[in-house]
């Protein structure tokens, strides 16, 4: 068995509160989808980054007075007309 070695130093830092609120939003994607991340599909993975890109810019944009023209579109689709 390996021993442990205590003089061995680990640094360890939190994350990004914008880190955590875009995984915040993906996970929250991936519940109202019913899709596993780590178990996904590369096809479903794609979809529920997609769908959590999207609305995580639309709730960025919002929060910064900005309008939803500004976040980039779903999957590069635009609206017509």
């Amino acid at each position: 068995m390996k021993e442990y070695n205590k003089d061995f130093d680990l640094d360890f830092s939190p994350m990004s509160d914008e880190t955590m609120s875009w995984l915040d939003e993906l996970l929250m994607t991936c519940k109202h989808f019913n899709v596993d991340y780590y178990n996904a599909s590369e096809k479903d993975r794609a979809f529920v980054e997609a769908v959590a890109r999207k609305n995580y810019g639309l709730k960025q944009a919002y929060a910064n007075g900005k309008t939803a023209s500004t976040v980039a579109p779903f999957f590069g689709i635009h609206r017509a007309g």
